[in-house]
C-alpha cells in the first residue's frame, strides 16, 4: 500500500542569484508548483488514510465461536496489529448483533495468524465471517440492576462487592441475611454494626413446631433468657420485629406476625407480641430458636441510621 509522494519545486525564484529574467521564470515556476499542492495534499491524505486503515483493517473466514476468552483467527498477512492492541471482531453478517470486544494477544505478520483475548460480547453462534478493525478500550461493564417494578419507594443497596444488586426499603439498610432448612440450631446475627439506631428482622419460614424464639446478646457468647415471639403457630409464617434504639441499654422488641399464609392477601390480624429487654451494653447479637423441632425458612437483618 504505497503512499504517495509530495513533488518538489523544479526551481526556486533567488535575489541573491538570479539574474532579472531568470528570477521571472522562477518565480513563475514555483507558484504553478504552489498552485498544485492543495490537490497533491488531497489525494496524499485520502492514500494515508486508507493505507493506515488497510494496515488494520482485517477479514476472516475462521470458525470461531461467540464468547469472552482465548479465540484463534487467520487473517491477511502483513498487517500491522501489535500485542495489547484493542479490536473488534464483529460478524459480517450482522455485526451490531454479533461482536467481540477483543485485545490482541499475539499476531503472526508472517502466517496472519492472530490470537485474541475477548473481553465483552454481544450477540451468540459460531461464525465463519468475520471482519477486525481498531477499537476502543473496552469500557467496564456496569450494574445489571434489579426490576424497579414495584420497589418505587425504596433505593438501590451495595452487596458486599460493591454492586448494586438489590432494593431495600427506605430508611433501612441490610445487614445480613440468614438461611436455615430443617434445622433446629439457633440462626445467629452476630457483630452487628453499632452505627444503626434501629434494627428490624424480617422473617419469613415454615416451622413444624412451637414457639419460635429470640434471644439477644451484647457480646455474641452471653445470652438473655430465651424469649417466645411466636407460640402454637407451627406451619407457614411471615412478620417483622422491631428493636428501636438497640444500642441503649434496655428498650423493647415489638413483633407482628401472620401465620397460615394464603394464596391471597386477608386482614385477618396476626400475632402482636412486645418483648422487654435489657443488656448493659446494648444489642450486638441475636439469635432465632425453635424448639422442638425444625425450622425452614429465611431471616433478613436490617439497620435504621
Amino acid at each position: 500500500m504505497p503512499i504517495p509522494t509530495i513533488t518538489s519545486p523544479s526551481a526556486t525564484p533567488s535575489r541573491l542569484t538570479d539574474t532579472n529574467d531568470q528570477f521571472v521564470a522562477n518565480a513563475d515556476i514555483f507558484v504553478d508548483w504552489m498552485s498544485g499542492l492543495p490537490a497533491e495534499f488531497a489525494t496524499y491524505a485520502t492514500e494515508l488514510v486508507d493505507a493506515t486503515t488497510g494496515y488494520y483493517s482485517a477479514t476472516s473466514t475462521t470458525s470461531v465461536a461467540i464468547g469472552t476468552g482465548s479465540k484463534s483467527f487467520t487473517i491477511q498477512t502483513g498487517k500491522a496489529y501489535a500485542a495489547g492492541d484493542y479490536v473488534i471482531a464483529a460478524d459480517s453478517a450482522a455485526p451490531t448483533t454479533n461482536y467481540m470486544f477483543c485485545q490482541v494477544t499475539s499476531y503472526n505478520s508472517g502466517t496472519g495468524a492472530l490470537v485474541l483475548g475477548s473481553q465483552r460480547v454481544g450477540g451468540s453462534g459460531t461464525k465463519t465471517s468475520w471482519t477486525i478493525n481498531l477499537s476502543g478500550i473496552n469500557g467496564i461493564a456496569g450494574d445489571t440492576l434489579p426490576s424497579f417494578s414495584g420497589n418505587g419507594s425504596k433505593f438501590l443497596q451495595l452487596d458486599s462487592g460493591g454492586s448494586a444488586t438489590r432494593w431495600t426499603a427506605l430508611g433501612y439498610t441490610q445487614i445480613a441475611t440468614n438461611s436455615v432448612s430443617a434445622s433446629a440450631s439457633p440462626l445467629t446475627f452476630t457483630s452487628i454494626p453499632a452505627i444503626y439506631s434501629d434494627l428490624l428482622l424480617d422473617a419469613s419460614h415454615v416451622n413444624s413446631a412451637q414457639q419460635l424464639r429470640l434471644e439477644l446478646s451484647s457480646d455474641g457468647s452471653s445470652w438473655t433468657s430465651t424469649a417466645n415471639i411466636l407460640g402454637n403457630n407451627a406451619g407457614t409464617n411471615k412478620g417483622s420485629f422491631l428493636i428501636p434504639k438497640y444500642t441503649g441499654t434496655q428498650g423493647d422488641v415489638i413483633g407482628v406476625y401472620k401465620d397460615a399464609l394464603g394464596a391471597a392477601p386477608t386482614l385477618t390480624s396476626g400475632t402482636i407480641n412486645v418483648l422487654s429487654w435489657a443488656l448493659a451494653s446494648g444489642v450486638q447479637a441475636m439469635r432465632i430458636s425453635v424448639s422442638p423441632g425444625n425450622i425452614t425458612g429465611t431471616f433478613t437483618l436490617y439497620g435504621k441510621l
